[in-house]
């Protein structure tokens, strides 16, 4: 199976496969009423379709608020997207999207404790499998390779930090994968 958009992944991803925050459709996360979630971690939407800016880290009620207001002006409709619980940013070690291209392995990373978007701005390197092995430690590092064999001609992008989270309780979450 070749995942070949955002709206194909989030339906891989709904089968637990990966670690993950908990994904909430409009209805489930309204559902909520800030009950339930972590909410000093805040929300941050995730789109079915890319093209959406990024609407950033939000309470319960912020994002309530703001997807409301795109919904009403008709900027996008409820199947659009889902909300994601954020991760605890301060306990990153290390985050990237990692790809075996023509043999070779490439992965570009960031140990910014930033969201990814904004830390690959600041600035990322390349890091080595010998790097990410030492970084990660022996499990999550054989969890990453793992998955780049179970989805070959695909890139993964991935984070691992320092405490477990997710719906698996594990320390690397892996964010997408992805061929296109």
């Amino acid at each position: 199976m070749r995942i070949t958009s955002k709206r194909k992944w989030y339906e891989v991803d709904a089968t637990g496969l990966f670690n993950r925050p908990r994904l909430h459709t409009w209805r489930e996360f309204k559902a909520l009423r800030g009950k339930d979630c972590d909410a000093k971690r805040g929300f941050g939407v995730r789109w079915l379709e890319p093209g959406h800016e990024w609407l950033g880290v939000m309470t319960w009620h912020q994002a309530v608020f703001v997807l409301l207001a795109g919904i009403r002006l008709g900027h996008y409709a409820p199947g659009d997207f889902l909300v994601s619980e954020c991760t605890p940013i301060g306990s990153l070690v290390v985050q990237g999207e990692a790809a075996w291209v023509g043999g070779l392995f490439q992965c570009i990373a960031s140990t910014v404790k930033l969201p990814m978007r904004e830390a690959f701005k600041l600035g990322t390197f390349q890091a080595t499998r010998a790097w990410l092995r030492a970084a990660m430690g022996g499990e999550d590092y054989g969890r990453l390779m793992e998955t780049l064999e179970q989805w070959p001609g695909h890139a993964v992008e991935f984070t691992l930090f320092n405490e477990r989270v997710g719906i698996h309780r594990e320390r690397l979450v892996v964010w997408e994968v992805r061929c296109y």
